[in-house]
């Protein structure tokens, strides 16, 4: 949001128009079509989202990895309600609160953990800044930096509702959405959820709940994850990273394979 305010106050000292644009999937080639980026001379390159981009870079060294050998259910975390988000900037209520959030997340980690017999790791989010070993997560150990090669190395992704969740389609991972008996009065985050878990072919789960079956959730949706791969996350088969793709093709710089 700041880059944005930044870039629009910019822009009236100094004009930026836009000579190229990257574009990842088909559903943001659309919204690039509508707002008429291909009548004003902008040429379109296809290319990867940041999360596809960033797994292309970081495939290679996964492999020998020695981080969490074995199984582990990774949570996407997201910065609230314990720290700010881009919600205050919006005008928006965070529904859910710290001391109802973190006690049912944890519950549910229990659960979970007992039914399916791995542990549970946090993917930090940038935003937020939990200790190394977390007390709000029941002392669950908090990664920063990593959320890549977490998810490789999990057996399922538990989510509200990150754009990380790229990492688990793109690894096909089990992702388990959910939310809480607070969360469900956010009517557009349950939107959002909601449409996520139609697009992924999955059913999003309410904390709260006391009887959940774990063993119908942990199955992926082959199709669905394709599709949504095409859709919203690359726009070429290619295996080059967007730095690659931006130097060769539109700045005509050629980068050493290796």
């Amino acid at each position: 949001l700041v880059v944005s305010i930044f870039n629009s106050l910019f822009g009236r000292i100094i004009p930026l128009e836009p000579t190229h644009l990257l574009v990842a999937g088909s559903d943001w080639l659309a919204q690039a079509q509508r707002a008429g980026f291909s009548q004003n001379s902008v040429k379109m390159v296809n290319g990867h989202s940041f999360d596809y981009s960033n797994y292309l870079r970081g495939i290679s060294k996964l492999k020998d990895s020695e981080l969490l050998q074995g199984k582990i259910a990774v949570f996407l975390d997201n910065s609230e309600p314990m720290f700010a988000s881009d919600l205050i900037f919006l005008g928006r209520k965070v529904h859910h609160t710290s001391d109802v959030w973190y006690p049912a997340l944890t519950k549910f980690f229990d659960k979970i953990e007992i039914e399916t017999g791995v542990k549970t790791e946090i993917a930090g989010h940038y935003k937020s800044k939990h200790p190394a070993i977390a007390p709000c997560f029941d002392n669950r150990r908090v990664y920063y930096g990593r959320t890549c090669e977490l998810v490789n190395k999990s057996a399922f992704v538990i989510t509200v509702s990150s754009t990380a969740i790229s990492y688990a389609v793109l690894f096909r991972k089990p992702v388990i959405l959910i939310y809480s008996d607070q969360l469900k009065h956010d009517l557009r985050e349950m939107s959002h959820i909601k449409y996520l878990a139609t697009t992924l072919g999955i059913s999003p789960i309410n904390i709260d709940d006391t009887a959940i079956d774990f063993s119908s959730l942990l199955n992926i949706d082959e199709d669905k994850y394709l599709k949504y791969e095409q859709r919203c996350l690359t726009s070429t088969k290619s295996l080059r990273c967007n730095a690659q793709i931006i130097l060769e093709d539109i700045m005509n710089i050629q980068c050493d394979p290796s």
